[in-house]
């Protein structure tokens, strides 16, 4: 039996170049990447906003997307997860995502600042009943019209066959 091939994507210009140097700046590869079934329902657990536009994310999974270049190092998560781990806070606990909610809103607001970026981060916290899911971030649904005026666009989902669940984003030259 023949497997179904991976539907393949190109990503707008705009984001190709920023994924490069964001990858070239912490020393990865860039490759191809696959979003799977699974990742597709992770959670989002909060976003932050300046002057409207969506700058980061943080997800059940434990990741923190930052999406403005400016703020790209800006949160260290290692050490705002060490932080929760010594002050005994379990991975999963609303207590831990509140503090790393907290964590990550105050280092965004302390770059804005010394960016000079101007406003304050604000913050949007999911209930697990409402939140979010992968799928509605890439699909636009977090996005606001301050994001579409930036440039930013949802992403195309489209099935990757039956015998290969997921969806893969292919990142080329």
């Amino acid at each position: 039996m023949r497997r179904a091939r991976p539907v393949r994507h190109r990503l707008p210009e705009a984001e190709l170049h920023r994924l490069k140097r964001d990858f070239a700046a912490i020393g990865l590869p860039l490759g191809p990447a696959r979003v799977t079934a699974d990742s597709l329902d992770n959670v989002c657990l909060a976003v932050f906003r300046l002057e409207g536009r969506l700058v980061c994310s943080h997800w059940r999974d434990d990741l923190t997307e930052v999406d403005h270049p400016a703020l790209a190092g800006a949160v260290d998560v290692v050490a705002l997860h060490a932080d929760a781990d010594a002050r005994g806070l379990p991975r999963g606990a609303p207590a831990r995502d509140a503090f790393l909610v907290y964590g990550i809103a105050t280092a965004l607001n302390a770059a804005v600042q010394a960016l000079g970026l101007g406003g304050a981060v604000t913050v949007e916290r999911f209930d697990s009943g409402t939140a979010p899911t992968r799928r509605d971030y890439l699909e636009g649904a977090l996005f606001t019209p301050a994001d579409h005026a930036a440039g930013r666009r949802p992403a195309d989902l489209l099935p990757a066959g039956p015998d290969l669940p997921g969806v893969f984003v292919v990142v080329e030259d």
